[in-house]
């Protein structure tokens, strides 16, 4: 069975990441041939590179959409795969226009976010038509085929995200973090990972710090993700706000989840829903309490005072009021953490997750 792969890029993100946990999976099976293609020449995952798969870069700066369709269409026919599996709208759209009247089986993989979709938008339109043209459409949360006006049945499925147990090392220090910002164990963590993006609500995250840093209480806000941490740290502290630190991109990241004690993620709901979050998963397996907007697929992975928050969306006040009574209430965090990390063991594996999708190639074929 050959599997090509399409997906923009392989930089840090969340579609990114599944992709690669996926192909991890799949690259060890003898009856499965993999090529990826991807449209910019720039890898954040490295360990995509220690895999025995053939990738093929078409970088999109140096062509058109039409040029880019003709080489992915050149690719298709030279590769002859059985199966295409497309990752986010760029490269789904960009599959089936390169798929078309080619004797190709195509898994459709585009959503990934659980925000209502207006079906008669321009974009609403144009990813009805992939999803029409498509033989499979997998989302990796009920909400995004809610978000799409689908029903789950054979040809649209939910395939909830697989994590890897074993980038989660418990042998880590979980001091080092901290020592590098210079706190101590008795400080409290706010961790965020997450892009500094208009998908994301940091808005609620800086007031939020700016209004807890009043309360001189020793609660810190720590983000992770790519954005400029160096103009973000200067308006920090152009605004006084001595408890909040940007530290952009690391590669570390696990191993700084290890030093949070609460983890976060506030998605601005004017634009964006999460579909099954990364980051909040990340979370779970190293045992930590969440909060999470309520929106999207969080409350597929939160059960609201039961393993972590979900809180109203922009909802500052809420916001500060859990993260203080997680402050006073350590063992609640530590109960939270324990149910959410018992739930990912037993729920999302990549084992499980890559056995779903095995099932489909094998069905369409």
């Amino acid at each position: 069975m050959k599997i090509l792969h399409v997906i923009p890029s392989i930089n840090a993100g969340g579609a990114e990441r599944q992709c690669v946990e996926l192909l991890k999976e799949l690259a060890v099976i003898n009856e499965i041939n993999l090529v990826l293609v991807i449209f910019e020449n720039k890898i954040e995952y490295s360990e995509i590179l220690d895999l025995n798969i053939k990738i093929i870069v078409i970088d999109r700066k140096n062509y058109n959409g039409i040029e880019l369709v003709r080489k992915l269409r050149e690719i298709i026919k030279r590769e002859k795969p059985d199966i295409m599996h497309t990752w986010l709208s760029f490269a789904t759209i960009t599959g089936i226009l390169a798929g078309l009247f080619i004797k190709i089986k195509t898994v459709n993989g585009m959503i990934r976010y659980g925000k209502k979709i207006n079906r008669f938008s321009l974009y609403g339109i144009i990813s009805k038509l992939t999803l029409i043209l498509s033989h499979r459409v997998v989302s990796n949360s009920k909400a995004g085929l809610i978000s799409h006006h689908l029903k789950e049945n054979n040809k649209n499925r939910v395939i909830y995200n697989g994590i890897d147990l074993t980038r989660f090392n418990e042998n880590k220090n979980k001091q080092d973090l901290r020592s590098e910002l210079g706190l101590v164990s008795t400080d409290f963590i706010i961790g965020m990972v997450a892009n500094i993006t208009s998908a994301k609500d940091y808005s609620t995250f800086v007031l939020a710090a700016r209004e807890i840093s009043k309360k001189q209480l020793s609660i810190y806000f720590v983000s992770i993700g790519k954005g400029d941490p160096e103009t973000l740290n200067k308006y920090v502290e152009l605004s006084d706000i001595s408890n909040l630190r940007f530290l952009g991109f690391r590669d570390d990241v696990t191993d700084c989840i290890k030093s949070f004690d609460v983890g976060v993620l506030l998605s601005n709901t004017h634009g964006h829903a999460e579909g099954l979050s990364n980051s909040i998963m990340e979370y779970m397996i190293e045992g930590k309490p969440v909060i999470a907007t309520s929106d999207g697929g969080n409350p597929e992975l939160i059960k609201n005072g039961y393993n972590g928050y979900l809180i109203a969306p922009f909802a500052i006040d809420e916001f500060i009021e859990k993260i203080i009574f997680l402050y006073n209430n350590r063992d609640i965090g530590n109960q939270f953490g324990n149910l959410s990390k018992k739930l990912i063991c037993n729920n999302f594996s990549n084992t499980r997750m890559s056995q779903q999708y095995i099932d489909i190639y094998k069905d369409l074929i």
